[in-house]
């Protein structure tokens, strides 16, 4: 438990992720950038490196069969750490927390970045809410409770001005696969909790049905599908346009 307290490896990734990300309005890539200028010198430098010592420094001396309330000495530099990292991670959120509560305008882009931004949110609250535990009287009882409800305070807020489903145009052909693939993103975005379109976007699914991949390859080259996607979910959407090819086939 407290070594995934100083664990950063997966906010490292998403942050990188989020510093790669554009949005296309002028003044909200702006208000990005501003935000991502103020937070990650802090993520980077004096909070992922910091965590990374003291894990290696003080977190690998203790024992995984050690009982925490007998570390007196550990704990003691876990306070100390608590007040250096809690002040930090509370800057960090609140300026993130200020970008995604701005009125931006919903396109896939910003979606997709903004969900990832409210996961990381959810990340560092854990965090945040961790440090500030009372260690010295743990239970597994309240580290459970803490951790959800901290884990589940932020909120993806649905864009009004954004509108993800579009009428199928009469010339597809393959009607039946691309509602195949439409009932598959629905499925998926259940399962992550995201909107359908960050999963992926419709002309993505139109293109698929249009001409159908029989290769992961030929999947990645479809306009709107690129190389993450294939890799990420090309082995669910490839059995779904084998299914058709084959019925298409046979009949």
């Amino acid at each position: 438990m407290i070594d995934d307290l100083f664990d950063f490896t997966s906010l490292k990734a998403s942050w990188t992720s989020i510093g790669q990300a554009k949005f296309s309005a002028f003044d909200e890539n702006a208000a990005f950038k501003t935000m991502l200028d103020l937070t990650t010198n802090i993520l980077n430098k004096e909070l992922i490196n910091v965590a990374l010592k003291f894990r290696s420094q003080e977190v690998a001396k203790i024992s995984k069969d050690a009982i925490l309330t007998d570390e007196k000495l550990f704990l003691e530099r876990l306070v100390k750490a608590s007040t250096y990292f809690s002040p930090k991670i509370t800057l960090v959120i609140s300026e993130i927390s200020k970008f995604t509560a701005l009125k931006l305008l919903a396109d896939e882009n910003s979606e997709k970045t903004l969900a990832t931004l409210i996961s990381t949110l959810n990340t560092l609250n854990v965090k945040l809410a961790l440090f500030n535990f009372d260690w010295k009287n743990f239970s597994i009882g309240e580290y459970t409770r803490t951790y959800l409800e901290a884990g589940n305070k932020y909120e993806l807020t649905p864009r009004k001005n954004f509108t993800s489903k579009i009428e199928i145009p009469k010339e597809i052909v393959n009607q039946k696969l691309y509602q195949s693939l439409l009932n598959w993103r629905s499925s998926v975005s259940k399962k992550r909790n995201v909107p359908e379109h960050t999963v992926l976007s419709d002309v993505a699914l139109l293109n698929i049905a249009s001409k159908p991949p029989k290769t992961t390859d030929q999947l990645a080259a479809i306009k709107g599908v690129g190389i993450g996607n294939a890799v990420d979910l090309g082995g669910e959407i490839m059995p779904i346009v084998n299914a058709f090819l084959g019925a298409s086939t046979l009949f």
